[in-house]
């Protein structure tokens, strides 16, 4: 009976790989930026934190009025969904720390634009990067966002407001580490 088992299990096609996850980031103006992540590591760590560099790949998609003149947004991701998405992966860097939480992207013009973010009380500039941020920190999804006693639990506060920083290196960010 074990040998027939055995048999079986040995027979039994391996299971697909899982699909890349696609995680829908802020819609506005009739667009919803899309994020694949592809890859993640460690740079540095230190009590209570880790620097990430993680890459991804960027899309968006384009979402009509409807008919009563309100844009149908996706509620999430599904496939079909008619996606631009970039030639080239992007690497973006991530600051793994409930006393500091930061997401990191290069703009345009080469400087690096860092997220501090206060995940309770979002401004619309910093809604993608927290949700960049809770995947590649937690693996949670945009609806952890909503889930205030979770992040608690998780170690974040209210305390500091959301704000934006230029900084020349993503490595610089750990200047800004709470003393």
């Amino acid at each position: 009976m074990f040998d027939l088992l055995a048999a079986a299990l040995l027979a039994a096609p391996a299971p697909a790989p899982a699909a890349p996850s696609v995680i829908m980031l802020r819609c506005h103006m009739m667009e919803c930026g899309w994020y694949r992540p592809l890859t993640s590591s460690a740079v540095r760590q230190g009590e209570g934190w880790s620097l990430l560099r993680v890459t991804a790949r960027h899309g968006t998609s384009v979402h009509r009025p409807g008919s009563r003149g309100g844009s149908r947004y996706p509620a999430r991701y599904r496939p079909g969904l008619p996606i631009r998405w970039d030639a080239q992966p992007r690497a973006g860097w991530v600051l793994c720390s409930p006393r500091a939480p930061v997401s990191m992207f290069r703009s345009d013009d080469g400087t690096w634009i860092a997220h501090k973010l206060n995940l309770f009380d979002l401004p619309g500039f910093a809604e993608s990067s927290a949700y960049i941020y809770l995947d590649a920190c937690h693996g949670l999804g945009r609806d952890a966002l909503e889930d205030q006693p979770r992040l608690r639990e998780l170690g974040y506060s209210d305390s500091e407001p959301s704000q934006q920083l230029e900084l020349r290196t993503p490595e610089e960010i750990l200047e800004h580490l709470p003393r």
